[in-house]
């Protein structure tokens, strides 16, 4: 039994751990294409991997992974699984509304960033009904600590490149299928569309999908990708983000 996992506790036993400070973790995962060398539920597996260390970490209890997300600029006829942005948003506020009487702070972790439109909106939602609220960007924070040790190339924190690949590789090597060719080249419109991502550094937005980015699902150079570097990300982002809860407990 993991005694942070809400759903394999009782009311018996809730009863007697029950603070009203506690942090409940929600993580949101996704079922996507990463190429024909990542398993389609990286996402999820990465969540379903990570989620329950940062609680016994921090010291907070989790829920189950929501395991399908808004995948709405994949390719059409890509191998996805998409849930409506609105459909996800109405799922997770009924999910927080049913647990706001036992927790009044709540973290989302989401491990797929095309949530965060859905989750930034029921944050928003929840502040305003009382409730402290987060969210965090699993890949974001990655993004953040493995600066120092990514390698010197174009897109290393790109869909499916280095640092995606080097965490699965530390999750489940058993799972990552390198292809022979390493140097997966994006389609030449690809830095316009970064330089004016939504919610980006651009005060000018201009909307994307995948089939503008990539002849693929997936971009970057993987000659770097390795086991060790995934595992250093993963113990660096997971106390990074460990750090971060403990000062939002503490925040009133």
């Amino acid at each position: 039994m993991n005694k942070w996992n809400l759903s394999e506790n009782n009311c018996f036993s809730l009863e007697n751990h029950e603070d009203k400070n506690n942090v409940l973790i929600l993580s949101f995962g996704s079922l996507e294409p990463g190429g024909n060398y990542l398993p389609l539920g990286t996402d999820l597996l990465v969540a379903n991997y990570i989620t329950p260390l940062i609680a016994e970490k921090a010291e907070c209890y989790f829920l189950p992974t929501i395991p399908f997300g808004d995948t709405l600029e994949m390719n059409k006829d890509s191998l996805k699984i998409h849930i409506d942005e609105q459909i996800l948003y109405s799922y997770c506020l009924e999910v927080v509304h049913s647990i706001s009487n036992k927790f009044k702070k709540i973290i989302f972790i989401s491990y797929h960033s095309l949530n965060n439109n859905a989750l930034n909106s029921v944050c928003r939602k929840m502040k305003s009904e009382g409730m402290q609220i987060s969210l965090i960007d699993w890949w974001k924070v990655v993004g953040t600590v493995g600066k120092p040790y990514f390698s010197d190339t174009p897109y290393p924190t790109g869909h499916g490149s280095e640092m995606i690949t080097s965490v699965m590789m530390s999750i489940r090597p058993d799972l990552v299928k390198l292809p022979e060719e390493k140097i997966i080249n994006p389609k030449k419109e690809l830095p316009f569309y970064l330089e004016h991502l939504p919610n980006g550094n651009s005060p000018c937005w201009v909307y994307g999908n995948f089939n503008d980015y990539s002849n693929q699902t997936t971009w970057g150079d993987l000659r770097e990708a390795n086991q060790n570097k995934g595992t250093k990300l993963v113990s660096l982002s997971i106390d990074y983000i460990c750090s971060f809860i403990q000062t939002f407990k503490n925040h009133n």
